[in-house]
């Protein structure tokens, strides 16, 4: 009989917990969903969940706008738009937002809780349209990558110098022929979009084109004797040179504060040169020939594409929502043989370390 007994009080305990544990939860505030943005009051930390013991997802500066999805006692459930990492929803204390406009339902009419990245609409209500001087939160559409025209300086000289053989008289002469050291300004126009958080693929082209001068001296057999050769001087004006090369990169990109970011990229680059060469020497002598006059020099136009590579940093900042400014920092190099003449061929740079900046169009 007392066995029994003991039963029926700790079954009666037992079920008093249970009422006891349904009335505390009945007595807590209910989840209420909110339809609007909010504003960051002070700089914040958003976390997973509405825990301040975690470890936060990112600190919200102060004034950032958000997306606020619900209430919950004293945190706001809230969509927070990363630059590189798109929405991301998280919890930040209520006294940290000023909410600018939305609706508040309690939460047996709001219905089910909004999906992650979707705000909670009322039934059978439209979204509230956004206040004049309150901006949205941009779409991760507008994040997918931009368009930079830059204008940049080529720091490195690509001067080189050649020496080739030449035959004349029935007997081999040389020719050597310095080119002068250029140093041009390099247009770059590139385009990069993320794939995935923060790692974006691009490509760009470089492009320029610059006249500069050779200077050569020749050893021109002697006409009458062997191994009596005459040596003449001289200069060969607008040899021109151009070089493209298309760069494709992959990049390493992290943002610095709201506006700016950083971008650390590098990759192969397909080189083409177009080079004016020096291949022979008109000269001009009288008898007993045995000293030459330089009048002219032979030239031809040479073209070449190599593989080389690409490295570089571009830094970014956006002045508004898709228009900005950037500086670029690029260094390419590949080695390109010229053909020169009889089979020779002379080996030149192309690239170098190109500096400069220009504007930013983000989509």
């Amino acid at each position: 009989m007392q066995k029994f007994v003991i039963v029926i009080l700790l079954m009666s305990a037992c079920c008093l917990d249970e009422r006891i544990a349904v009335g505390l939860g009945a007595q807590a505030p209910p989840a209420q969903v909110v339809n609007g943005t909010g504003t960051l009051l002070n700089q914040a930390p958003m976390f997973l969940l509405p825990d301040a013991q975690r470890t936060p997802l990112v600190i919200l500066p102060v004034d950032t706008v958000v997306r606020v999805v619900q209430r919950e006692g004293d945190w706001y459930r809230v969509v927070y738009h990363d630059a590189f990492l798109g929405d991301r929803t998280g919890y930040v204390q209520a006294a940290n937002i000023r909410v600018e406009s939305g609706t508040v339902l309690s939460s047996p009419d709001a219905g089910p809780s909004p999906a992650p990245g979707l705000p909670a609409q009322p039934p059978n209500q439209r979204r509230p349209a956004t206040p004049a001087g309150t901006s949205r939160t941009p779409s991760s559409r507008t994040d997918r990558g931009y368009v930079s025209v830059n204008g940049t300086y080529q720091a490195t000289s690509n001067g080189f110098t050649a020496t080739t053989t030449l035959t004349q008289n029935v007997e081999s002469g040389s020719l050597t022929a310095t080119y002068s050291t250029v140093r041009p300004p390099v247009l770059d126009v590139g385009v990069w979009a993320r794939v995935r958080r923060n790692v974006a693929a691009g490509a760009a082209v470089t492009w320029w084109s610059r006249s500069g001068d050779a200077t050569l001296t020749a050893a021109i057999p002697h006409p009458f004797l062997f191994n009596a050769p005459r040596t003449v001087t001289g200069t060969v004006a607008d040899v021109e040179r151009q070089e493209f090369a298309l760069h494709t990169d992959v990049s390493w990109v992290a943002p610095v504060g709201r506006k700016a970011q950083v971008a650390i990229f590098g990759g192969p680059s397909f080189f083409q040169v177009k080079q004016r060469l020096v291949t022979d020497v008109n000269a001009s002598s009288v008898y007993p020939f045995d000293t030459a006059t330089f009048v002219s020099g032979i030239t031809a136009d040479v073209s070449r594409w190599r593989v080389g590579f690409n490295v570089g940093v571009d830094v970014t900042w956006m002045a508004s929502k898709y228009t900005g400014v950037g500086a670029i920092v690029r260094y390419s190099r590949a080695s390109v043989p010229l053909p020169v003449s009889g089979g020779e061929e002379v080996t030149i740079d192309a690239g170098g370390l190109q500096v400069g900046g220009g504007v930013r169009f983000r989509f």
